[in-house]
């Protein structure tokens, strides 16, 4: 199988102009005890991205679908620029598990890269059925652009562990993690991997050095 790079894919730079934001709605307690503050710090959020662009947002059905419209409407958000996907998700750090969406600028054409999400180290079992998020939103995208027919092969697996992290060390004694759950593994560490994947990795994303590999 090629490579994105051997395919004529490439990550746009973050300072591009962009389709989208893909987000996820709060609900879990463990991650934020105060939820209602959270909510409607989430609202204020999506209000304010809605203004420029569109938002594509997650929520685990439709109750949780109407009570984010709700709050949404109150804090003036433009609901035309929301869509809302009904998917079964843990977490909403969506940086951790969701897909690198790459494009073929000659060609006119998206696609996504799929990595792996192992919460950090299998360390916590109840949040990795987000690795399947990638999956189902490309079967909700059918891997359309605005000019292009859906990509042949759209959906590029690449062998790697990528966990984002926001300068956390998360080292014994230290500092908590991120979901306020005790002593988690370091979010920027990478999977061990053999040098084959490796390489695969460099050539095929063109962005290794943007994630210390």
């Amino acid at each position: 199988m090629l490579t994105p790079l051997e395919s004529g894919f490439a990550m746009p730079a973050e300072w591009e102009t962009h389709e989208a934001v893909w987000l996820a709605w709060p609900y879990d307690r463990d991650s934020f005890p105060n939820l209602e503050g959270a909510e409607n710090a989430f609202s204020r959020f999506v209000a304010e991205v809605s203004e420029d662009e569109r938002v594509e947002l997650l929520v685990t059905d439709e109750l949780m679908e109407g009570k984010a419209k709700r709050l949404l409407e109150q804090n003036a958000a433009n609901l035309e620029a929301v869509n809302f996907h009904i998917l079964k998700y843990a977490d909403i750090w969506f940086r951790d598990y969701g897909p690198i969406f790459v494009v073929n600028r000659e060609h006119k054409k998206l696609a996504m890269t799929k990595w792996i999400f192992n919460a950090w180290g299998n360390k916590y079992k109840e949040l990795l059925p987000d690795n399947e998020i990638p999956y189902a939103m490309n079967k909700l995208l059918k891997m359309t652009s605005n000019c292009a027919a859906p990509v042949e092969d759209p959906e590029i697996a690449v062998a790697v562990v990528v966990e984002h992290g926001g300068g956390g060390r998360d080292k014994p004694g230290e500092r908590p993690g991120d979901h306020g759950r005790e002593n988690k593994p370091s979010r920027d560490q990478f999977a061990p991997a053999p040098p084959a994947d490796k390489d695969r990795f460099t050539d095929g994303q063109g962005v290794a050095h943007n994630l210390g590999v």
